[in-house]
C-alpha cells in the first residue's frame, strides 16, 4: 500500500469509525441518498467527511475505504459492509439459470449490445426475466416498443459468468455478445 496518509494510526482508526458511523446508521439525515442495497454516492460522502471531520482529505477518505474489511465499492458508490441501522435488500444469491433468460430493450440499443454485450448502464445489474412477456413488460419501461433478446444463459453460466436471483427476476452484472440472440 505504501506510506499512510496519516499522522497515527489513532487518526486513521478515528476517520473509519467516523465512516462507519455515517453509512451504518443514516446516511440520509447527512443529506446523503441511500439506495436499497444501502450504497451511497462517494462524492457525497466524501463531502460530509470533510465537512464534519475539518481534517479527512480525499485521499485518505479513498485509503481507509479501499482497506476491503469494512467496506464495499461498487463503481462510483460505497457502503458498509455490515452493520446497518436502517433496512438494506439483502445481496442476491448466485443461481444456476435456466437454459433461456430474456430481455426487453429500446431499437436504438441492439447494434450495441449484439456487438459489446448486455451492461448495467449505471445500475447494479441487468435484469432478466424468465419470459418474454415479462421481458417485454419490463422493456416497455423505457421504449414504447422494446426488442425482446435471448440470453443463452446456462451457455454463459457454464462460461463463468454469474447469475443471480432476486424475488422476481434473474440478476447478472454482464453477458458477452457471443450468448445474446435477437427474439422479437
Amino acid at each position: 500500500m505504501g506510506e499512510s496518509l496519516f499522522a497515527s494510526r489513532k487518526q486513521r482508526e478515528e476517520l473509519r469509525d467516523l465512516l462507519l458511523r455515517i453509512l451504518r446508521e443514516d446516511p440520509e439525515q447527512f443529506g446523503i441518498k441511500v439506495d436499497e442495497w444501502g450504497f451511497v454516492s462517494l462524492e457525497q460522502l466524501k463531502l460530509v467527511v470533510r465537512t464534519v471531520s475539518n481534517w479527512a482529505t480525499p485521499r485518505q477518505i479513498e485509503e481507509v475505504i479501499g482497506d476491503g474489511s469494512h467496506f464495499e465499492r461498487w463503481q462510483e458508490r460505497v457502503k458498509a459492509v455490515s452493520g446497518h441501522r436502517y433496512m438494506i435488500r439483502p445481496e442476491p444469491e448466485e443461481v444456476i439459470p435456466p437454459e433461456i433468460l430474456y430481455h426487453g430493450l429500446p431499437q436504438l440499443m441492439v447494434s450495441s449490445v449484439t456487438k459489446y454485450g448486455l451492461k448495467p448502464l449505471g445500475r447494479r445489474f441487468i435484469f432478466l426475466a424468465e419470459t418474454v412477456d415479462e421481458a417485454w413488460y419490463q422493456g416497455g419501461k423505457v421504449s414504447p416498443s422494446p426488442v425482446i433478446i435471448a440470453v443463452s444463459a446456462k451457455r454463459a453460466h457454464q462460461a463463468g459468468v454469474k447469475f443471480f436471483r432476486s424475488e422476481r427476476d434473474y440478476l447478472c452484472q454482464y453477458i458477452p455478445a457471443e450468448y445474446i440472440s435477437l427474439k422479437i
